[in-house]
This record gives structure tokens, sequence and C-alpha cells, in this order.
């Protein structure tokens, strides 16, 4: 399930994953121009925080979220491919 919190013109989301996703279970973060993608192993799950410009007022239906993280992070590699394939529908329950 995707946690969702808006400030200062960000949005930031949040979600834990099943850590076999990656064979690598180490800390990684990506950042770029007003936004980043962090990747935090952790006991039993592998978070992954993402934040990406978005303006006040702007619309943010959740059932474009998925859609608009890859948008945003798509054309990097790295780890980002796996782990936005496992993000799960934003209306789901964890």
């Amino acid at each position: 399930m995707l946690s969702l919190w808006l400030l200062a013109g960000r949005i930031l989301i949040g979600s834990k994953l099943d850590p076999e996703i990656l064979k690598y279970k180490q800390f990684t973060e990506y950042r770029g121009s007003g936004r980043f993608f962090g990747i935090y192993p952790a006991k039993e799950k592998l978070c992954c925080f993402i934040g990406m410009p978005r303006k006040q007022g702007e619309p943010d239906p959740a059932e474009n979220r998925i859609e608009s993280i890859q948008k945003e992070f798509g054309k990097l590699g790295g780890s980002i491919p796996k782990v936005q394939s496992a993000l799960k529908d934003p209306n789901a329950g964890a």
C-alpha cells in the first residue's frame, strides 16, 4: 500500500515491499532536480520513499499515482524498475 504526504509543493510517497524483490539489500537513493527515490532495507521489509514535485491544488488521483511515479522515474535504471514493478495499487490494502 502506498502512503501519501503533501509537503511544501512536494508529494511524498512511502511503501513497504517484499525484500526478496532485490538481490542486494543495500541503502540506495536516486536524486534529481526536485525529486528523489530512496530504497531502504529494513529487518522484514524493503522500504521505499519517493518525492516529486506537485503544485498546490494540482490533482493527484490515487488511481494514477503509480503511473505518475513511473513517468517521473521510469528512465532511471538500477533498482528502480524492480521496485516500481512491486508497487501495489494505492487503493489496495497493505
